[in-house]
């Protein structure tokens, strides 16, 4: 993974000979390009012409939190490059997500666990959320309780995955219910 500079070009360094699958997306998400490149030990350059990303289906996103949020898809997982269709893909994190004390998220990331469980979908996550948010405190380390509920993220791009205890509020609470209430997508 690299960035481009400000003329948009970019080095990759040490990438082993053979087909190679250079991938470039704008940060948006809007604009992407793909080429296939033999290489063969020697420096090769590769001009890559971005095109707009048009949605067959564009996902209905979800605003919770202040983020929008859509549930995967096979077109979603091809637009951020993702390994995975499971979880919750967070398009846009919003200007307040740090107050979450879930660290710094960009467009691509994605929550994969809430607790001890796999979440697929917003409606499991909120679930899974209101449901342990309703645990006495000291309730399993693992899972998490009222004020601090284990959530795992996936930084798109990294292959890692960070582990963070969120904290809601009485208003977060409340959106969680509303948005079961009007049965999310």
């Amino acid at each position: 993974m690299s960035w481009t500079d400000v003329e948009a070009r970019f080095v990759m360094q040490g990438l082993p000979d053979g087909e190679v699958s250079v991938r470039a997306h704008s940060s948006a998400f809007d604009q992407q390009a793909r080429k296939t490149v033999p290489l063969t030990g020697a420096d090769a350059e590769v001009n890559l012409r971005m095109a707009l990303v048009v949605s067959k289906k564009p996902p209905r996103p979800v605003s919770l939190f202040g983020k929008k949020l859509a549930n995967m898809t096979p077109e979603l997982q091809t637009v951020y490059d993702l390994d995975s269709l499971t979880g919750v893909l967070i398009q846009e994190p919003g200007v307040n997500h740090l107050r979450l004390r879930i660290g710094d998220l960009s467009p691509g990331d994605r929550s994969w666990m809430v607790g001890g469980k796999e979440i697929k979908n917003l409606p499991e996550m909120v679930a899974e959320l209101l449901r342990i948010d309703a645990i006495a405190p000291l309730g399993d380390p693992n899972e998490g309780c009222h004020g601090s509920i284990r959530v795992a993220y996936v930084y798109r791009g990294v292959a890692r995955t960070k582990t963070q205890r969120l904290k809601l509020t009485k208003e977060d609470i409340t959106e969680l219910k509303s948005q079961l209430r009007e049965r999310i997508p």
